[in-house]
């Protein structure tokens, strides 16, 4: 089979036939397998034959056509071509072609007594091309563009007698009606001609909406005759004629919409009868509808107690199943419970025993499908700390000098990871740094900050966590060890969400117009306050002088004393705290590299608990610009705390 498509836009022609579409499937096959071929080559081949399995995926992917796109200007506006429709283009561009020639001397009298012999003949298309030359020569005429609209609906014009095809339609929609009417203004003759066309026209619907009414028995009908009628003007009678059809029309909805009613009253489904109900209400002037109501309203209630009478005798039977049911589970319950309480007793000894002896994997095991059988929830989560209990090492090369640093921290006694690991204390392969070569970055971690001897023990989990507000990489927890020995704190940790009052992250640094000839704000200002111990120290003298700066809604320090009697110990970091984070994760700000700030859950700006001297500066860390900087103390900026365990 041969399909024709034509674009809308270029209006080029294309063909296509079955066998391209099979040829289309057998190159998709091809491609496909080959593809397949390329993945199984890279994988367990060598690279050659992935290459040639590629190029073989290539040549046949290349042949494949898409039949739904023009060729010629890749447009997916393209329609289907009918052979009538591809015949008549193909007519019309050899009537381009054709070697006619209309003589330049004809009168436009002569070219309008060709144009009606061609309209006699059925020749459109010549009576078309001579019409456009008449006009082109008298484009005011009248009579011409009057032609022109019956050449353009195929209507014939013979011995000034309209000859209409099967396509009949008020001469007001018709193309070219209004140059018809815009230069047959001062034309009698045409004005008269047109009314003759425009009365047959009328006629004709008139007859045809005459003809439907002598038959005319449903509302169908009625409908038909109503639309042929609209379409005259106040033509004959027609306006009477409209009127009889529109009240026709109501009648036989009324008849019929009663007819419906009526079927539904004799209906046992209640919801029938609601409907039929509706339909009385809202035609209370027909005939006895109160009465009908009436019965209507009688049936639902009847239909109503019958569904009562049905549904407590069917409760009582449900009642009695169900007692029967109950009674049978209690049994069969009871003899179950007392079966599995001895079963699980005798496991639950067990679990102890085992894990007495420190057979920790094997009292797990059995305590898991305990189900809470008396405190084996609570033995369950001793088991698993004991035997998460692995003593980590204080070996000052550990991991190459890096310690613990990237491992997540948990410390507060509630499940769940409280922070990430940025400094280890007793593994400082970063004592001094700056990250990204930024000198306001630069910190000294003090030697010998802790001794071995004084830290607290730690333990490490068995298994590494995800947590996706930092990298989504899978590490392992560090726990303060509940049989330490040790008073110093080891390690360093940043939490891992920004500080929010609940609607808002970003904070003032200070308040907009504190004093700053009060002397009390002046002895905020100290040499260390950006070391890297500094940020405890800074942000205990920021919250003690919170009463003398008298802070407004937005200043961080505001915020920072209320999280921190539900956190004791967090801190603001100081710019030395936090170019030592930033160093530890190599955090940088290109979007495609592993360490862009972002995919460790952080914003690109934080304030740091530095100040930069008397002239109300402060110190932040500007992760889009890979650098610390200073800014106005009203600046808005991101906080985030820091602690020690």
């Amino acid at each position: 089979m041969e399909y024709r498509k034509i674009c809308n836009v270029c209006h080029n022609i294309w063909c296509y036939t079955d066998d391209d579409l099979k040829e289309n499937n057998k190159n998709a096959t091809i491609g496909a397998l080959a593809s397949i071929g390329s993945l199984a080559s890279a994988i367990g081949g060598t690279r050659y034959d992935m290459y040639e399995m590629n190029k073989v995926s290539n040549n046949a992917t290349n042949k494949i056509k898409d039949f739904n796109k023009c060729p010629f200007c890749n447009s997916t506006d393209i329609s289907d071509l009918s052979e009538e429709e591809f015949k008549l283009i193909n007519k019309k561009k050899s009537l381009g072609n054709s070697a006619t020639t209309i003589n330049s001397n004809a009168s436009v009298d002569a070219l309008i007594k060709r144009i009606e012999l061609f309209m006699e003949d059925d020749e459109w298309d010549d009576a078309d091309l001579y019409c456009n030359q008449a006009l082109d020569v008298e484009p005011d005429n009248g009579y011409l563009w009057l032609l022109k609209l019956l050449i353009n609906v195929k209507w014939k014009y013979i011995d000034n007698k309209i000859v209409f095809n099967n396509s009949i339609k008020p001469l007001n929609d018709c193309k070219y009606y209004d140059k018809v009417q815009r230069f047959s203004k001062d034309d009698n003759e045409l004005k008269s001609k047109i009314k003759y066309i425009d009365d047959e026209i009328s006629e004709y619907f008139y007859k045809k909406a005459k003809d439907i009414l002598k038959q005319a028995q449903t509302r169908d009908d009625y409908e038909k005759a109503f639309l042929n009628l609209m379409k005259l003007d106040n033509y004959k009678d027609s306006e009477e004629l409209v009127i009889e059809c529109e009240k026709k029309i109501d009648e036989i909805k009324d008849l019929n919409l009663q007819q419906i009613a009526e079927e539904k009253i004799n209906s046992k489904n209640i919801m029938d009868l609601l409907e039929a109900k509706k339909i009385y209400k809202e035609n209370k002037e027909w005939k006895d509808s109160d009465i009908v109501l009436k019965e209507i309203e009688n049936k639902i209630k009847e239909i109503n107690d019958n569904k009562e009478k049905c549904k407590n005798r069917i409760k009582k039977l449900v009642i009695i199943a169900i007692v029967m049911v109950l009674l049978i589970a209690i049994i069969v319950a009871v003899v179950t419970i007392a079966s599995s309480i001895i079963s699980k007793n005798k496991e639950y000894e067990e679990a102890l025993k085992l894990f007495k002896a420190k057979k920790y994997e094997e009292s797990i095991a059995i305590l898991t499908t305990l189900d809470g059988f008396k405190d084996s929830k609570e033995i369950l989560e001793q088991v698993k700390k004991e035997k998460a209990k692995i003593p980590i090492s204080k070996a000052a090369d550990f991991n190459d000098g890096n310690g613990f640093v990237g491992y997540y921290a948990d410390f507060d006694g509630i499940p769940g990871i409280d922070g990430i690991i940025y400094v280890d204390l007793l593994n400082n392969k970063k004592a001094t740094g700056k990250w990204r070569d930024d000198l306001d970055s630069f910190y000294i971690i003090p030697k010998d900050s802790v001794n071995a001897s004084n830290v607290k023990d730690y333990v490490i989990s068995d298994e590494a966590i995800i947590d996706k507000r930092f990298d989504n990489t899978a590490r392992y927890i560090i726990s303060p060890s509940s049989d330490s020995t040790g008073t110093e704190d080891r390690f360093y940790v940043m939490g891992l969400e920004n500080l929010t009052d609940g609607t808002n992250e970003t904070f003032n640094y200070w308040n907009y117009g504190y004093d700053t000839s009060n002397s009390d704000m002046k002895e905020l200002y100290y040499s260390d306050t950006s070391q890297f111990w500094g940020g405890k120290t800074n942000t205990d003298i920021m919250i003690t002088k919170l009463d003398v700066i008298e802070p407004g809604n937005d200043n961080m320090w505001k915020l920072v004393k209320t999280k921190r009697t539900e956190y004791p110990g967090w801190f603001v970091p100081s710019s030395g705290e936090w170019g030592a984070f930033a160093n530890a994760f190599n955090i940088s700000n290109n979007p495609i590299d592993k360490t862009y700030y972002s995919n460790f859950g952080l914003s690109a700006y934080y304030w740091t608990s530095s100040q930069r001297g008397k002239n109300m500066g402060a110190w932040l860390v500007n992760f889009g610009g890979e650098f610390v900087g200073s800014s106005f103390m009203d600046d808005h900026c991101y906080v985030r705390l820091s602690t020690t365990f």
